[in-house]
């Protein structure tokens, strides 16, 4: 297991600071993104991931079912017991593995990590069990740190219930283990608000105030699935507003790969940014959210995803959106059979992949609508910085978007289970209408009817 140099004094903090230019960091951007014949080297990074390097992981699953320090012993562990057995029948495939095996990969590999919140060793949704607990004791076992003998420290603790102390602590913290994945998650994305002054103050704006790197991850699990207000949305919106000049990454995952390699390429640069990753919910254990181990081991980060079905010749609709209501649109398109919709993913949203999202664009040369399509009321989620994106862009203004989404809200969503579903239901059906009056429509109620134009006779 790994070690951690403890430091003593100031003098041993203070060289792993990381300062530096800020003007010196945005030219080296800009030179990669010119190098680049798609889109910023510097997103495309990763660190180099072989099957070999994920061997000792896998094997580590058989041993983490019956622990040896658990042998030869009477104790209860049954209600981990089908989770990690579940786990092995499906290792790497889901969002939970994926996860699990971009810690175990980077600890093999050299790199620390850290992970704190309030119910991150078994999981908010019971995906993780990180930390195996003996259920009539105080004996617990954490698989991550039994990989090999040479792998480096993993820490993962429940914390206390402040979202303000615990992530200030974390951002401190990210500063003094640059070299490591540090990681903060909230119960629900909805709850990082608790933390407001953290991320207005410090993640968002440090790098442009101080000119101070800080490489801090941020799990915020968000998606609405009808659980209400407090339990549906991690106020995406608000980190668009404050998203500039690449001072943070903004992503929201939609396969187990993809948030294996954002994870690992977050150590993959000699420059640190600050991550959030919007994580998923019920894709937990969505059926079709799988990945290969080869994907893992040989594949890197996304930024975009485009319909791998569709043909372009066929296409006169394209659907932009992020999140897991892709998977919501592609069972309505399995499900009507149409060949003439081609649903693109935007993966990361923050810096915009402007390029790549061109020349999906630019390949559906047939198409005569393009629709932004969330799930997110009309003033929330990502439409805003979607819309003044591609309106201020020199390319993507010739696409001209037209939104789908709940309509303007001051709460994030409605509190009836019932209202929830009608409003996804009209959501997902409007999506694949023709008719252009149900464009922006999120209302329960179906459209009015235009009333007949008075005759002349009336008129007089």
């Amino acid at each position: 297991m790994g070690t951690r140099k403890e430091a003593t004094s100031w003098s041993d903090v203070k060289p792993r600071l990381v300062d530096f230019d800020r003007a010196g960091l945005l030219r080296l951007v800009q030179d990669l993104y010119a190098a680049s014949k798609d889109n910023q080297a510097f997103l495309h990074a990763r660190l180099a991931v072989g099957s070999d390097s994920l061997k000792p992981y896998k094997a580590s699953v058989d041993r983490w079912l019956w622990p040896d320090v658990f042998k030869n012993q009477d104790v209860s562990v049954s209600k981990a017991n089908k989770a990690i057995s579940d786990y092995k029948k499906a290792i790497g495939q889901f969002e939970g593995m994926a996860e699990l095996m971009a810690y175990g990969s980077l600890s093999l590999d050299g790199f620390p990590m850290r992970l704190t919140g309030q119910d991150v060793e078994r999981g908010t949704f019971s995906h993780r069990h990180a930390v195996v607990k003996v259920e009539d004791s105080e004996e617990e076992y954490m698989h991550l740190r039994h990989l090999g003998k040479d792998q480096a420290l993993v820490e993962i603790y429940n914390s206390l219930l402040s979202e303000y102390a615990v992530m200030g602590f974390e951002y401190g913290y990210a500063f003094y283990e640059p070299e490591a994945l540090q990681i903060w998650e909230a119960q629900f994305g909805d709850f990082v608000n608790g933390a407001q002054i953290i991320l207005d103050q410090y993640f968002c704006a440090a790098e442009e105030k101080w000119n101070t790197m800080n490489g801090l991850v941020l799990l915020l699990p968000h998606g609405y699935e009808g659980q209400g207000a407090e339990h549906s949305s991690a106020r995406m919106e608000r980190f668009l507003n404050t998203a500039a000049d690449a001072n943070m990454l903004l992503v929201n995952c939609t396969t187990p790969a993809n948030f294996f390699h954002v994870l690992r390429r977050q150590l993959a640069r000699n420059f640190r940014k600050p991550l959030v990753v919007f994580t998923p919910k019920s894709l937990l254990r969505h059926p079709r959210c799988v990945s290969t181990l080869d994907e893992l081991a040989k594949g890197r980060f996304h930024e975009t995803f485009d319909d791998a079905t569709a043909d372009p010749k066929k296409v006169s609709t394209v659907i932009l959106c992020q999140g897991k209501i892709y998977y919501e649109l592609l069972e309505k398109q399995l499900e009507l059979g149409t060949e003439d919709t081609a649903i693109v993913r935007i993966e990361q949203l923050h810096p915009f992949p402007d390029k790549q999202i061109a020349k999906i664009l630019s390949r559906y040369t047939q198409a005569e609508r393009y629709l932004w399509v969330q799930e997110e009321p009309a003033n929330m989620g990502a439409w805003s910085y979607i819309h003044m994106t591609f309106s201020e862009h020199p390319v993507l203004s010739s696409y001209k978007l037209q939104r789908i989404s709940r309509k303007a809200s001051g709460a994030p969503a409605t509190g009836s289970s019932v209202r929830f579903a009608m409003q996804q239901k009209y959501i997902i059906e409007k999506a694949f209408s023709d008719r252009p009056e149900s464009i922006g429509r999120t209302d329960d109620k179906p459209a009015a009817k235009a009333k007949p134009a008075a005759s002349k006779k009336a008129r007089a």
